[in-house]
């Protein structure tokens, strides 16, 4: 399709993909682009635009955001532990916790998909394969009593969890 773009001519290409995420579809195109890529001495200009440069301009902005976060939170630890050193040590734990977190999610084999990280009753599976639960415990507005209030879907969980 023949266009125009700051009053130069411009060719459209455009490349249906389907089954394929648009980073994977991108890094193809890619190839093909340095592959076919015009000679330096002609005036032509090959760009890939369109949802690639949107979603690239996001991902470098969201790279960018990170790393000044990690900078401030390095910056705070430092005003903190009055240290230059210690933030540096606390910092470099992180990526093991994290790391610690995803094996124990792949080795449980229940990968993203922590109740407690969504506020639940702590339910997991230990190596009896039983299923326990842990009830959070607050305060009733009628009475006064403590009770365990849990999450309707997991109500079958805590009933099994004095049977165990």
């Amino acid at each position: 399709m023949a266009s125009q773009l700051n009053i130069r001519p411009v060719f459209d290409v455009n490349a249906d993909v389907q089954g394929l995420d648009l980073a994977t579809a991108a890094t193809a195109i890619d190839k093909v682009l340095a592959a076919n890529a015009p000679p330096a001495a002609k005036a032509t200009q090959v760009t890939l635009a369109g949802q690639v440069e949107t979603m690239r301009e996001s991902f470098n902005g969201l790279f960018s955001g990170m790393a000044v976060a990690v900078v401030l939170v390095y910056l705070i630890l430092v005003i903190n532990f009055q240290s230059w050193i210690d933030p540096l040590i606390v910092l470099s734990a992180v990526p093991f916790a994290i790391g610690g977190v995803h094996v124990d999610a792949v080795l449980d084999r229940h990968p993203h998909q922590r109740p407690c990280a969504h506020g639940h009753p702590d339910v997991h599976r230990p190596h009896d394969g039983q299923q326990h639960s842990r009830c959070h415990l607050r305060q009733s507005a009628d009475d006064g009593r403590r009770r365990p209030v849990p999450s309707p879907r997991l109500q079958p969980a805590i009933r099994d969890c004095g049977r165990s």
